[in-house]
């Protein structure tokens, strides 16, 4: 809460050195949902006792309250553009207490746009995500469910002859987790993007999108020494990067190469549909283990009227490990993600809306042993609805007394 609290006296104080006769926007909302299995549990598990937990018992259901706000102010000729966001919400106590959910976010983004068109955008974001309460599962190096996150983000567009555009960007993330037994449980990932489009942003034209990322990771993750290796309330026996460690030093180095290519088609004034290929190559440079290599197709739909906005899609992603094979079997680890989304919105006026969204996502593994909880199929879903205030305006000069 701190931090989004810094970021927003930094806008504030940005903001004011073009507050003359500029423009401002202004956004709030707020929100009831309802989220599906937050800790990422299967639908069914055995524990070490050998007792039986089906799906009732392992997903703990949480309804939430969330509300933020968009503040956005540009100067009088539209060169420099200032926008700050903070985003809050909360899971709604219940009768199992011990399970918490809840998103804590902002950041503040720079525009300057150059003589010739193009776009200079800096960003800074801070996110606080926070799932406690269940064990840890679903990744296969220990890390928490919760973390707190820094991106740093620096980008550059380009308008090239006749509907060309050209992108790109250079990010820093840091993702800090907090986890009993574990001095520090960090990583440090750089990456550069570019994105080549054509047509793109017109409105009834057939556009193509060509986006590629080269990334790498850095994992420093320390035990205590007093640590036990095989302390079970410390360790899941599918979390190989703790078990297999060689010493108290776990640093771990990932590198990523991804290309994907989006096809907006219109389909009439109101409709267009976007359909994106990719795929996504991870490389385990210091251990050679947690490689993969992952294909991704998404199709969306959007509907825009005047006063109503409708989009969704569904999305699927194949990840198969290059050397992992899963529990019990010699096949090689595969997840396939299946997921779904929708979004909707009216405009009562220009300053009142109403808003509703829903997302789901289904994994299915290969390495489904009801004995453990790591790298098995789930099942997550949310949805919520609300309502968002906006006003727009312009500065007011201040007058000089005579």
């Amino acid at each position: 809460m701190n931090k989004i609290t810094l970021l927003l006296i930094i806008s504030l104080c940005a903001t004011s050195t073009f507050s003359q006769n500029g423009t401002y926007k202004l956004k709030v909302k707020t929100m009831l949902g309802y989220e599906i299995n937050p800790l990422r549990s299967p639908s069914s598990f055995i524990d070490r006792n050998g007792v039986f937990m089906n799906k009732s018992a392992l997903y703990n259901n949480l309804p939430f309250v969330g509300g933020g706000i968009f503040y956005s102010s540009s100067s009088k000729t539209k060169k420099h553009r200032f926008d700050f966001y903070s985003n809050h919400r909360n899971s709604i106590n219940s009768s199992k207490d011990s399970i918490r959910s809840a998103i804590h976010e902002g950041g503040i983004k720079y525009h300057l746009k150059t003589k010739k068109g193009n776009l200079l955008v800096s960003k800074l974001m801070y996110r606080d995500y926070v799932k406690t309460g269940g064990q840890d599962q679903d990744n296969l190096i220990g890390a928490p469910l919760s973390y707190k996150r820094i991106i740093l983000e620096n980008g550059y567009s380009i308008k090239l002859k006749r509907y060309w555009g050209l992108s790109i960007a250079q990010r820093t993330i840091g993702k800090f987790y907090k986890r009993r037994g574990f001095n520090q449980f960090k990583y440090l990932h750089n990456d550069i993007s570019t994105v080549l489009s054509y047509r793109y942003s017109l409105k009834n034209k057939i556009g193509y999108r060509l986006s590629t990322n080269l990334g790498q990771r850095n994992y420093s993750i320390q035990k205590q020494t007093s640590t036990a290796e095989n302390d079970p309330d410390l360790l899941d026996s599918n979390e190989v990067f703790i078990v297999n460690g060689n010493d108290d030093n776990l640093n771990r180095m990932w590198r990523y190469y991804s290309a994907d290519l989006a096809t907006k088609i219109p389909l009439g004034k109101k409709f267009k549909a976007i359909v994106t290929a990719g795929f996504v190559l991870r490389n385990d440079i210091l251990d050679n283990r947690l490689g993969y290599r992952q294909s991704v197709i998404d199709l969306g739909v959007q509907y825009s009227h005047k006063k109503l906005k409708l989009s969704g899609g569904i999305n699927h992603l194949g990840r198969t490990y290059t050397t992992l094979s899963a529990s019990g079997t010699a096949a090689l680890l595969r997840y396939d993600y299946i997921k779904l989304r929708g979004n909707a919105s009216y405009s009562f006026s220009d300053r009142l809306q109403a808003f509703a969204q829903f997302g789901c996502t289904r994994r299915i593994s290969n390495s489904d042993l009801e004995t453990n909880r790591a790298l098995r199929s789930y099942f997550i879903g949310e949805c919520s609805m609300g309502m968002r205030f906006s006003i727009k305006g312009c500065y007011v000069e201040r007058q000089k007394i005579r």
